[in-house]
């Protein structure tokens, strides 16, 4: 109970009393003016008082009316008499009553109006007034209750754009019940959209959706909380331009549009993102790339499933998250039949290598899954990826046998970099490796690997590094690889091997103006002191 509450407590009292006192007033000069009775039930401030609680105790003037009093305060008999006349057609001539009588009923009439005013009015309005001091309850954006249905209320702000992106949604297979629960990103978004956007009756369907769904983003991944950020989950780095009425396709961070206004690209990288990506991602049909690396997302399970909407994705980069998964790569992938480079390296996966998941990936010429916790062997359809150019397992928990997929069966024609080491790497290196001529770049260290080095991979003539060091090999050093005239990275220490380093290999490094060239051996049992440029 406010000051507030106070002034109108007695501003409502003010009223009771006035009209009170009017009507005593008119009951005393009835021994006088016994023949105006009519003019006096019909137009006394109590009657104005009956009727203007119909309407709300704001709508009672307490100031004396102009068709009672002329300018000059003289009473104005003939615009009474109008009104008397006007109202005796409207509601008709009072019946005779005695005096008494009719003093004894007006009496009455005001002693109750006083008592409804005081035990209904008065506390209904200072209800009112008290829940209208306290502000509104819900608006849109951060700080509603989250989980409140505000069900018709949601619709109600925009009924037509409502009903656009309800529709849009489920034709997307998006569940619209985030849309009518207050505090969800969907939600703000949508409030976003229909309170903030000054140019929103110029915007065409294309837009009004994109920008809905990209408002949806920023609130999904904005200060989110997840259990990776339970203190003080941060802001985005740079908003520039985000959540204003500036062009999202030039001005909005990160935000890139075909020349019809389509947004193609979201490049959110290292930009303190958190939560979850939105499903209505969806709705962007166009968009082809979408790289949010060195972010704090955190997704699993059903989370991920709205990705493999994006049926025009070719590039999707998510390494240095939170993404979790127990069976390998996710599922969804299975569904972008147009990926073609795949990042998801320092992230949570777990389990093994889907051969299904593998092989519908037939345009992928990028996989970097290094350092999760996959797990299992590398199947043979990892062999028959024919666009893969680079491959980056390294430091996982894979039990890599490098014959289960480098085969005579194999069509590894476009791979250039091979990065398998910090696994446990079992068998030996099998003369087929000879048929990938496209290699450049192989690395297989820190394992377990055993035999000698095949001669065969003398004819990978684009091979420009090699690193073999940490395993078991054993034998000496190929000749062949004399034949490798770019090559500028060849590291065998921390082997079994002896004999001398090939004088070839020496020249061809000599001659490598690789700023971090590296020929490593072991010195003691391989002979490369003269040009090894470190020995071990």
């Amino acid at each position: 109970f406010t000051a507030a509450h106070s002034i109108r407590l007695l501003f409502v009292a003010d009223i009771v009393v006035v009209a009170f006192e009017h009507n005593l007033y008119t009951h005393l000069n009835e021994h006088t003016h016994a023949r105006t009775h009519l003019h006096t039930y019909t137009h006394t401030p109590l009657s104005n008082m009956v009727l203007s609680t119909t309407s709300g105790l704001d709508d009672v003037d307490l100031q004396p009316s102009s068709t009672s009093m002329s300018a000059g305060g003289a009473s104005t008999a003939s615009m009474d008499d109008f009104e008397m006349t006007e109202m005796k057609e409207m509601v008709g001539t009072p019946p005779d009553e005695p005096p008494t009588n009719q003093r004894r009923n007006r009496l009455l009439i005001a002693v109750g109006l006083v008592v409804v005013v005081v035990l209904v009015i008065i506390p209904v309005y200072l209800t009112t007034g008290s829940k209208s001091s306290e502000g509104p309850t819900s608006q849109a954006g951060i700080g509603e209750d989250p989980g409140e249905v505000v069900g018709d209320a949601t619709e109600q702000a925009n009924p037509a754009i409502y009903e656009e992106i309800f529709s849009m949604s489920e034709r997307h297979g998006i569940d619209t019940t985030p849309l009518t629960l207050s505090n969800t990103p969907q939600y703000n978004a949508y409030q976003w959209l229909v309170t903030q956007n000054a140019n929103l009756e110029l915007y065409d369907h294309q837009t009004r959706i994109q920008r809905y769904v990209l408002a949806t983003l920023f609130y999904s991944t904005n200060a989110v909380k997840t259990v990776y950020t339970l203190q003080e989950p941060p802001a985005w780095k740079n908003t520039n331009g985000w959540l204003t009425d500036a062009d999202e396709c030039t001005e909005w961070k990160g935000i890139f549009c075909t020349s019809r206004g389509q947004v193609y690209q979201i490049s959110l990288e290292n930009n303190g993102l958190t939560g979850a990506l939105p499903p209505e991602l969806a709705m962007l049909q166009q968009m082809e790339i979408l790289d949010c690396t060195t972010n704090l997302l955190y997704m699993e399970g059903p989370q991920l499933e709205p990705l493999a909407k994006l049926s025009n994705l070719k590039t999707l980069l998510l390494d240095d998250n939170y993404i979790t998964t127990n069976h390998g790569l996710p599922d969804f992938l299975t569904s972008l039949s147009h990926l073609e480079k795949l990042r998801l390296s320092y992230n949570l996966l777990d389990g093994t290598l889907d051969p299904q998941t593998l092989g519908a990936l037939t345009k992928l010429t990028h996989l970097e899954v290094e350092s999760n916790f996959l797990q299992g062997s590398i199947p043979p359809a990892f062999g028959q990826m024919t666009s893969l150019v680079y491959a980056y397992l390294r430091r996982n928990a894979l039990t890599v046998n490098l014959e289960d997929f480098i085969t005579t069966d194999s069509n590894l024609m476009s791979l250039f970099a091979l990065w398998l080491d910090d696994n446990t790497l079992v068998g030996s290196i099998p003369t087929e490796i000879g048929l990938v001529t496209s290699l450049a770049s192989l690395s297989l260290t820190d394992g377990n690997l055993e035999g000698s080095i095949p001669a065969e991979i003398g004819n990978l003539r684009r091979l420009r590094r090699l690193w073999l060091y940490n395993n078991q090999l054993t034998g000496t050093l190929p000749d062949e690889l004399g034949a490798l005239s770019l090559l500028e990275v060849l590291e065998t220490h921390s082997n079994n091997i002896n004999g001398t380093m090939p004088r070839p290999v020496c020249s061809i490094m000599e001659a490598a103006t690789y700023q971090s060239k590296s020929l490593t051996a072991d010195c003691n049992e391989l002979e490369c002191s003269e040009c090894c440029t470190e020995c071990f």
